[in-house]
């Protein structure tokens, strides 16, 4: 907002501003463990939970399920969860076929370096 004293502005309780976010504060291990478990042991759900979650419907491109989406991205298929808000973006992803997990939070909401740094990792030969 340029040159403006953000400290003017009024304060809003933060649930107020991640509506759609589920406000859960996690770190990089704990999303790992968590992507792991659902997408990669597969030992969070049962088996028809989890088939019910990655019974994808196509829109707009975009193939989703129950709380999990389709990507493709850099030759691989990830399954898995975006999130973002402000001043963030997170990413969980699961390469089932090679058994690998992936997750990427930064604090910086730029799509497209997002998209650029997750497109790398893809494309390496090991996450």
């Amino acid at each position: 907002i340029g040159n403006q004293d953000l400290h003017s502005y009024p304060k809003l309780p933060v649930n107020r501003l991640s509506q759609g976010s589920g406000t859960i504060v996690s770190d990089v291990k704990d999303l790992n463990t968590f992507v792991r478990a659902l997408l990669i042991d597969k030992t969070l759900l049962t088996a028809h939970s989890l088939k019910q979650m990655t019974n994808f419907y196509t829109y707009k491109n975009t193939k989703s399920g129950y709380g999990l989406s389709e990507e493709n991205i850099g030759g691989k298929t990830l399954l898995g969860h975006t999130g973002r808000q402000i001043s963030y973006i997170s990413l969980a992803f699961a390469d089932t076929v090679h058994k690998e997990s992936m997750i990427v939070l930064t604090n910086n909401a730029n799509d497209t370096l997002v998209d650029h740094v997750l497109e790398t990792i893809c494309k390496t030969k090991r996450f």
